[in-house]
């Protein structure tokens, strides 16, 4: 009986550090993914917190600084580590401007045989509504007649409703 106990015990201490490390770099997973996901997140609401104060006179610099301030004050209402290599720049995508985003997480913790754990570096993008920014974006957009002449109409004939083109 006395065997079969330190064996128990001889199994668990070889077994424990395996499972340490398991669980530490789980945890490590979990806090990446959530400071990945509140990254995205502040990426995109820093968009549409922005759009109701672009005016016409507004230039692309404080127009990132504006959105990288605020992605930062999200992100540390979060209390997600290293925001100095935070960064935030404003691109086109084609004809629409769009917000692009990079954060590094560096782990509480790194193993020396784990080097994918060192620096994890993530990205967001988020485009911005064009008119937006397009400040004549909706000269050509269809009238009041126009859109009900190609909408069909509903007529309602005694009890029954007809959709007529």
């Amino acid at each position: 009986m006395k065997k079969l106990k330190s064996q128990q015990i001889t199994e668990f201490m070889l077994a424990a550090p395996l499972l340490i490390i398991f669980f530490a770099v789980l945890t490590e997973f979990a806090f990446a993914l959530n400071a990945n996901l509140v990254f995205t997140n502040a990426i995109k609401s820093s968009v549409i917190a922005y759009i109701s104060t672009i005016s016409s006179d507004t230039n692309k610099t404080e127009m990132e600084n504006a959105i990288k301030d605020y992605v930062k004050s999200d992100m540390q209402k979060n209390k997600i580590p290293n925001l100095s290599s935070l960064n935030v720049s404003l691109i086109n995508v084609g004809d629409n401007p769009a917000v692009i985003g990079n954060y590094t997480y560096k782990p509480g913790f790194t193993f020396a045989f784990l080097p994918a754990l060192k620096n994890i570096n993530m990205s967001a993008i988020t485009l911005f509504p064009i008119t937006a920014i397009d400040f004549t974006g909706y000269e050509n957009a269809i009238s009041t007649e126009e859109l009900n002449s190609i909408q069909p109409q509903i007529v309602q004939e005694g009890g029954d409703v007809v959709v007529e083109p």
